[in-house]
């Protein structure tokens, strides 16, 4: 293959075109060691398989949604982009993630189109005022902001800004 999204897009391609039933193909792609993470050389592939066959994408949104988040193939629907931006903001504030670079890369990468969806400023805001959150997922929450051009949450990111009691960051 000329490239390995190719190779990733037919692999995931086929197994739905034979109709493989959904834990059969969570066996597959699923980390032996029980954990519900997906075998880091076949993320792309899990993120294809997410995007043909909804019923991958659900059981990856609650076991591995950071395959999800950084792949390259972006989310089919505007709820799988709600449950993921959720999913995420989840993580951070439970100290499950504490690495900001995926959501800069991801946010970057895309202009924030990947992150984007009809009610993301609804998501963001408990987040960014609510001070007795993890300071990583407000600040993550602030980056998603930005990155999506959320001019609805402008008062709140100034508010937080210049608040002395605030974190730095």
């Amino acid at each position: 293959f000329s490239h390995q999204t190719y190779a990733e897009f037919l692999a995931a391609q086929h197994l739905v075109d034979h109709k493989l039933p959904v834990s059969e193909i969570l066996r597959l792609i699923l980390h032996p060691d029980g954990s519900g993470k997906v075998v880091p050389q076949l993320r792309e592939t899990a993120a294809w398989l997410a995007a043909l066959a909804p019923g991958v994408c659900t059981a990856l949104l609650s076991s591995d949604p950071i395959t999800l988040f950084a792949s390259d193939t972006p989310p089919s629907s505007e709820n799988e982009k709600k449950e993921l931006v959720q999913q995420m903001l989840k993580l951070y504030d439970s100290g499950e993630l504490e690495d900001i670079n995926i959501v800069s890369e991801v946010g970057s990468r895309s202009e924030g189109a990947r992150l984007k969806y009809g009610s993301i400023a609804e998501d963001l805001r408990p987040y960014i005022i609510d001070d007795s959150r993890r300071a990583v997922a407000r600040l993550v929450a602030i980056m998603m902001a930005r990155f999506t051009q959320q001019s609805l949450l402008l008062g709140e990111i100034v508010a937080v800004a210049l608040d002395d009691a605030e974190p730095l960051e």
